[in-house]
């Protein structure tokens, strides 16, 4: 079995073919959630590269269990134009408020106030703070001096080390730079929004990714 599958490119799925010998393999990914210079646009593309022994099936799973259905309507906007013709899986949960927008001068300056509000709302859960690569370590130094330590359950972290992980909040900082950082960009977003269990807040300077801009929910 191989885990996050959309992200392996053709020379590794080809190692996977060679390893096969009876030509089955179980491969789980996420094709909105590729962010590598190979990304595929479907299963298809990760097929070819496959042993042909055997009649390949392909299972979808419609139901999301981790992000809020709110949450989920705003990060399906993202994966239409990241990845259009995917389907969005359903949510089965609902928090009763959608994604917080804080739009601010100065992102350094804002986010001690911003991250503690998340914080509260959350409680004792854990916190994702995903940011651009190039402002990690600087939104890493903000929160210490603030006195956040890693021991209470919070995380900076970039996009590609964000994947499979989840957290009660999630913070993303300046999304239309995450979207600018790759050609894959919008997918890695996608994978952004979609950490949280329970609130989401998005803070930024620079403008928003249009596919965010409109009907902005206000988080409560």
């Amino acid at each position: 079995m191989v885990d996050e599958g959309q992200d392996l490119s053709p020379m590794q799925l080809r190692m996977l073919t060679r390893r096969s010998l009876s030509g089955s393999i179980t491969i789980v990914g996420d094709i909105g959630q590729a962010t590598g210079m190979w990304a595929p646009k479907s299963w298809a593309d990760v097929l070819r590269h496959l042993p042909g022994k055997k009649k390949p099936r392909i299972e979808e799973l419609s139901v999301g269990y981790r992000t809020p259905a709110e949450i989920m309507s705003v990060a399906a906007r993202v994966l239409a134009v990241a990845a259009p013709g995917l389907r969005v899986p359903k949510s089965v949960r609902s928090v009763g408020y959608g994604p917080s927008f804080e739009s601010v001068t100065d992102v350094r300056s804002a986010l001690a106030k911003s991250f503690s509000d998340l914080r509260a709302r959350v409680g004792q859960g854990t916190v994702g703070v995903i940011a651009p690569d190039d402002m990690c370590a600087d939104v890493l130094d903000i929160l210490r001096a603030d006195g956040v330590s890693a021991d209470t359950g919070v995380s900076v972290i970039s996009v590609r080390l964000s994947k499979g992980l989840e957290f009660d909040g999630v913070m993303v900082i300046e999304p239309g730079m995450l979207a600018n950082q790759s050609a894959n960009g919008l997918r890695g977003l996608f994978v952004a929004l979609t950490r949280p269990t329970q609130a989401l807040t998005i803070l930024h300077a620079t403008p928003l990714p249009p596919c965010l801009v409109e009907d902005q929910p206000a988080g409560k």
